[in-house]
């Protein structure tokens, strides 16, 4: 399954809004509120003994011709399996609360949602940064 020219059909809340954002439906900061308030999927390069996400395990980094990098996160585990067959390394999935995994992020990298898929988006490095200052408004709802 090529994610790029497969259709991008909603499996879930998360996944509508982010349809809603591509066509100018739903603003930047109602997407970021509804982020926090869902999970997400993470590939790691190791089986987690838990349910949390810890340093000791790597998470899927990607680079972009620029030289950004960005950690790669999915709506869904359905979005997440096509990269992971791809990558052969992280064949790991883990179904985290957004909020959890932006201390993860290393300093120097942002964000990719749904790389090689047709909906989703990035947030560069610094937008990281300022995500985790606003950590505790978001993440206490």
């Amino acid at each position: 399954m090529n994610a790029e020219s497969s259709e991008f059909i909603p499996s879930n809340e998360l996944e509508k809004h982010l349809v809603q954002a591509q066509k100018g439906e739903l603003e930047m900061d109602q997407l970021i509120h509804q982020l926090f308030t869902n999970q997400v999927v993470i590939l790691l390069d190791e089986a987690p003994e838990t349910d949390v996400w810890d340093d000791s395990l790597a998470p899927l980094i990607l680079g972009n011709p620029a030289g950004d990098r960005a950690l790669a996160v999915f709506s869904s585990p359905d979005r997440a399996i096509p990269v992971s067959q791809q990558t052969q390394t992280f064949e790991h999935a883990l179904l985290v609360d957004f909020a959890s995994i932006l201390n993860g992020v290393p300093s120097d990298a942002g964000l990719v949602i749904n790389p090689a898929w047709s909906v989703g988006f990035e947030i560069p490095a610094q937008g990281v940064v300022e995500l985790r200052e606003v950590v505790g408004e978001f993440g206490s709802d």
